[in-house]
């Protein structure tokens, strides 16, 4: 008779725990080779994606181009929607060279020559990071922002501008130095200019009559008075016609005549548009054409300021054209503006904030 408490009993749990260890030991091996099969597997990838670095290469920027802005005859700038042709143009004591680039087919007093200028002299001296696979599509370059030709006596240079990749930018240079290149946030800003960055950010000056308007100025000049102010207001559907009041002469003090001469306030805000600066904030056209005018809802305007003195008419039509933000067309300047809410101290009133 056998024992119970012999070992043959306990030997089928000692081979079950062999077992269980040797399948243990086998996922363990299957998961490390696994682990290591996809780390294996990304870096192959990640060479193959990444164009590796030549052993020469550095992360400093390479000049690309150096021209000499005197030998440049013409600088053409080919944008989805507009182009530009930039020549010199002689304007003395404007800069120590007596110059400044200007594009031929927009009048002076609607340029920036400061911007004009710094995107052609960034052009001349073109820097950047020479890029080992080249790509279009990976640069956006396969539809790119611009396209900029320098032209030379000797030399044509074509200077392609990627379109934004979401993070840095890149240019393609055709001609002398060809590749692909990444460029600095200041070159990017330099010479990565939409159709409006050439335009003027000078503030609407102060109005100019060319009849004599001695009469209704200070002795020191400034313009103190006016034969009469309107103020349309498209929302009321009526204008108010404001005259200055003769009966008290101590007091900056005003009428509304076309409404029985009643007692009106707030004109100064209206009679600043013709006495003091109007900042803008960029431009929406260069162009005040039938097409332009209407495309900006300026044929149909929110509100309109008109000034006479000496018989002559100045003014000014406003329509909003974003969260505030209005588009901006005057007598004396042939371009469409943008001018912040902010910066007109009457948008927010109404007709009934003129009567006293």
């Amino acid at each position: 008779m056998k024992d119970n408490n012999s070992s043959i009993f306990d030997a089928p749990t000692v081979h079950n725990d062999k077992q269980k260890g040797n399948k243990s030991r086998v996922i363990t091996a299957v998961s490390v080779f696994l682990v290591l099969l996809a780390v294996l597997g990304g870096f192959f990838l990640s060479k193959k994606l990444i164009p590796e670095k030549k052993k020469n290469d550095t992360l400093d920027p390479k000049p690309i181009l150096s021209i000499k802005e005197k030998e440049l005859e013409s600088v053409y700038y080919h944008l989805k929607d507009a182009d530009f042709t930039f020549k010199t143009e002689s304007i003395e004591g404007y800069n120590n060279d007596g110059y400044v680039w200007k594009i031929v087919s927009l009048e002076s007093e609607k340029q920036n020559f400061s911007v004009n200028n710094d995107f052609v002299s960034a052009l001349c001296t073109l820097s950047g990071i020479k890029m080992i696979d080249e790509n279009d599509k990976l640069y956006g370059l396969s539809a790119p922002f611009a396209t900029v030709t320098l032209k030379t006596k000797d030399n044509n240079y074509t200077v392609i501008i990627g379109s934004n990749t979401g993070t840095d930018r890149y240019i393609k240079v055709e001609g002398k130095t060809n590749g692909v290149y990444r460029i600095d946030e200041e070159t990017v800003k330099a010479i990565g200019i939409d159709k409006y960055g050439f335009a003027t950010t000078d503030p609407y000056k102060i109005a100019n009559f060319a009849s004599d308007v001695s009469a209704y100025k200070s002795s020191a000049g400034a313009l103190i008075t006016f034969d009469t102010l309107s103020f349309y207001s498209k929302e009321a559907d009526e204008t108010l016609v404001f005259v200055p009041d003769k009966s008290d002469s101590e007091n900056d003090s005003y009428l509304i005549s076309s409404k029985n001469n009643a007692k009106a306030r707030n004109v100064d805000l209206l009679f600043g548009l013709f006495t003091d600066t109007l900042y803008i904030d960029g431009v929406y056209s260069y162009f005040d054409s039938e097409e332009d005018i209407s495309s900006f809802g300026l044929d149909s305007p929110d509100f309109e300021v008109k000034l006479t003195v000496a018989g002559e008419e100045k003014w000014f039509r406003f329509k909003s054209v974003a969260e505030n933000s209005f588009a901006v067309l005057s007598d004396d300047r042939h371009l469409i503006t943008k001018v912040s809410a902010e910066n007109i101290p009457f948008s927010n009133l109404t007709s009934r904030d003129f009567y006293e």
